[in-house]
């Protein structure tokens, strides 16, 4: 019976063993595709003058100046540094200075434009209706070498 219970020791040992190096093994050899899930992976390598598009979040609580954009009208991005919730955020705004919404935190381009101080040009790409009347705005980016933009937050 010892023996029995010796040799099963062994064997979960051996298979444990096994286990750690596949980890290591996967680890090592592993290489992440920079094309995969472009929208939420900062390791991407950012090109200048490529067209990149997002949607705006915190529309809602603009929907009066929404209603007069038109698609492809020229829209900035710039810093709220000041901004009483996130110090990083990106209010996209009219050329007039409206603020129309935000870019996402989780977005990769807020790591392109906030911390790598890349600066950008932006446009309105396509307006869509949503339920309750509300209008959802995605945007074109294209990153530029130049700086980001630093204004004061709007409150709303």
């Amino acid at each position: 019976m010892f023996e029995k219970v010796q040799t099963a020791s062994r064997m979960i040992e051996i298979l444990a063993i096994l286990l750690v190096a596949s980890i290591i093994a996967a680890l090592v050899l592993w290489k992440p595709d920079p094309t995969a899930d472009a929208e939420r992976s900062p390791a991407i390598d950012f090109q200048l003058g490529k067209p990149y598009f997002t949607e705006i979040v915190d529309d809602f609580k603009y929907q009066g100046v929404i209603q007069t954009l038109r698609q492809g009208e020229d829209v900035e991005i710039v810093l709220e540094p000041d901004h009483p919730y996130d110090p990083n955020a990106l209010c996209v705004r009219t050329m007039t200075n409206d603020p129309i919404g935000y870019i996402a935190r989780n977005s990769w381009l807020r790591i392109a434009i906030a911390l790598d101080g890349r600066g950008c040009n932006a446009w309105v790409d396509k307006i869509s209706s949503q339920s309750k009347g509300l209008q959802r705005v995605n945007i074109g980016v294209v990153l530029t070498a130049g700086p980001i933009e630093e204004r004061r937050y709007v409150k709303r």
